[in-house]
């Protein structure tokens, strides 16, 4: 211990297990044993002799002690504690899971033929009654719906039923895909129509084809003519077929899918066909929807015989979007949106009236349209006032929306290279010789690979395998050789 030293220091990791607080922040501490109470103190004359170390140390060896029985009780009941949370939840409830099939009236005004006591008192309810099919497939009719407001239910509901008695406990959110959780597109797009140059036309036919039905939807009925459930968008890539859809999309409050055509082709057989089912079903759910799907030639190309199974899958999920465009179940609330770089491989079921009405075309902006389109992009951009757009136009030939604003970006990344403050006239000139170089640069290579690949195979049928190993070597160094 400390004695026979000058300076006597006691280290004790356990105080805590020696005192105690009387109370609050401003209270002492109190000695839990008193001898610790005699031992330990602040003076350098409250060390005792050896008798009193001896006793403390005892003390605080049983202190631990007892510290190590607390933690081993502490170890039981969360043992205990656990066991009994495991027995909760491994225990059945009483609840079923089933759906609504369908909604009754029953008549207060039928009069019961059947006298005495054989009268059904069921049979003489008034009020809503229910009929629902359960998780163990039987249909029960409910004359008494049950602790939910009949009101807020309607046929397709995701209900949870007692056990016994089937009466309705709540209604439950409907089940989806999390994958089609993921396509809604929670924040409302914030592009504008005056953010798309050149498409005056198309801007006018999308909103007739989706805007007014939404938003005006009295319109149609006073007429008496139904409203287009969907519209067809094709051209070439980087037209603004996209942009347009976030920009309509903005202007209504409907509920954006975002549906990407590839998405849709899934390893499973019927997967892809539940993802359009789900997709759809979440669509009515938040009606007024609009369901915007790209690359829509991914699932939509022409039927024809094929022994794969991949290919059979594909057309699997073509019908189920047939279905779902155009079926029994079809929803006007719900607008379909399409975008295609190649129109012509798809099914002609697809682009039938009733289901994709309007076909809008794309086509690459003329002169006007380059300019106002390198305009809107360069509204953001200190750019010097000297600026000529109409000789910029002239030079962007064959030029779409996205490569013109390849050129805003790439002529402010030459600016930023030579130190300057703003954009000038030069500076897009050289921008629209990169993007140039670049798309010339694309062609070539695709071109190049394509004709290699063809001249290879054309090469390669030239050789015979007939399971040898010199003759696959043979053909092997007689490929790498003609690329060499």
């Amino acid at each position: 211990m400390a004695q026979g030293f000058n300076h006597q220091v006691v280290f004790n990791d356990r105080v805590m297990a020696i005192v105690v607080r009387l109370g609050g922040q401003d209270q002492a501490w109190q000695c839990v044993n008193p001898i610790a109470h005699i031992t330990v103190g602040t003076r350098e004359d409250s060390i005792k002799p050896k008798e009193s170390n001896e006793l403390l140390a005892r003390w605080l060896n049983e202190g631990v002690g007892e510290a190590t029985g607390i933690r081993e009780v502490v170890f039981d009941n969360k043992q205990t504690l656990e066991g009994a949370v495991q027995g909760v939840m491994s225990r059945q409830l009483p609840y079923l899971v089933g759906n609504v099939v369908e909604l009754l009236d029953l008549d207060p005004t039928a009069e019961s033929s059947e006298e005495g006591a054989n009268i059904d008192l069921d049979a003489t309810r008034v009020g809503k009654s229910a009929v629902i099919k359960t998780s163990t497939r039987q249909t029960i009719f409910l004359p008494l719906i049950g602790l939910v407001d009949p009101a807020t239910l309607k046929p397709g509901d995701l209900i949870g039923v007692n056990k016994d008695s089937y009466l309705i406990l709540d209604t439950l959110p409907a089940e989806y895909d999390s994958r089609v959780k993921a396509m809604e597109v929670d924040e409302k797009p914030t592009e504008k129509y005056t953010d798309v140059g050149g498409l005056d036309k198309q801007i006018e036919e999308l909103v007739e084809a989706i805007v007014w039905p939404m938003k005006e939807a009295d319109r149609f009925k006073k007429i008496g003519i139904k409203a287009p459930k969907g519209a067809l968008m094709y051209g070439p890539p980087g037209t603004g077929k996209t942009l347009l859809a976030r920009a309509c999309a903005a202007q209504t409050d409907a509920t954006f899918l975002k549906l990407a055509g590839p998405q849709l082709v899934q390893m499973f057989i019927g997967d892809g066909a539940k993802l359009v089912r789900d997709c759809f079903a979440l669509a009515k759910e938040k009606a007024p929807a609009i369901i915007f799907i790209d690359e829509l030639d991914a699932v939509g190309t022409k039927r024809f015989d094929s022994e794969k199974s991949g290919d059979r899958e594909v057309q699997r999920t073509m019908l189920e979007l047939l279905n779902q465009l155009d079926g029994f179940a079809s929803d006007d609330r719900i607008k379909v949106l399409a975008a295609t770089n190649r129109v012509d491989v798809l099914d002609p079921a697809l682009l039938r009236s009733g289901r994709l009405d309007r076909k809008i075309e794309f086509p690459l902006p003329n002169e006007e349209a380059r300019a106002q389109i390198l305009k809107i992009h360069s509204r953001k951009m200190r750019v010097d006032p000297a600026v000529n757009w109409d000789e910029l136009a002239r030079s962007t030939d064959e030029f779409g929306g996205a490569m013109l604003k390849a050129v805003c970006v790439e002529a402010g990344m030459i600016a930023l290279r030579g130190g300057k403050e703003k954009i000038g006239h030069e500076h897009y000139v050289d921008a629209i010789a990169e993007v140039q170089a670049k798309k010339k640069d694309v062609r070539t290579v695709l071109t190049v690979a394509t004709l290699g690949s063809m001249l290879t195979m054309d090469r390669l049928s030239t050789f015979t395998l007939r399971g040898r190993n010199e003759d696959y070597e043979h053909r092997v160094g007689q490929t790498v050789n003609f690329y060499a």
